[in-house]
């Protein structure tokens, strides 16, 4: 692709990319922290002696601290205006 010099990267990549991209919104202390948190939610569900809807919600609170913390976008973050990023970074979306 020839791209004129005029036009900067995220320039570029908005424009041949679309809604294939999205903007990474958590990184760094954020990341680490969703990370424990992820471990932390998924420890109590897993030695939680309780109800099973208790259980679920910690399951769910840990795969979402996860996913967030390894895709490194948070919708809500992008919602608030939130972004713990100290640049913006593209990333590709998966196509499958």
């Amino acid at each position: 692709m020839i791209v004129p010099s005029s036009i900067t990267y995220n320039e570029m990549m908005t424009k041949t990319e679309g809604t294939n991209m999205y903007e990474r919104n958590v990184c760094g202390a954020d990341r680490s922290v969703r990370i424990v948190l992820g471990v932390i939610f998924a420890a109590l569900g897993l030695f939680f002696v309780g109800s099973a809807i208790a259980k679920g919600i910690l399951f769910a609170l840990a795969a979402i601290a996860f996913i967030t913390a390894l895709t490194g976008f948070c919708p809500l973050n992008k919602l608030i205006g939130l972004n713990t990023c100290k640049r913006p970074v593209w990333v590709r979306k998966s196509t499958v």
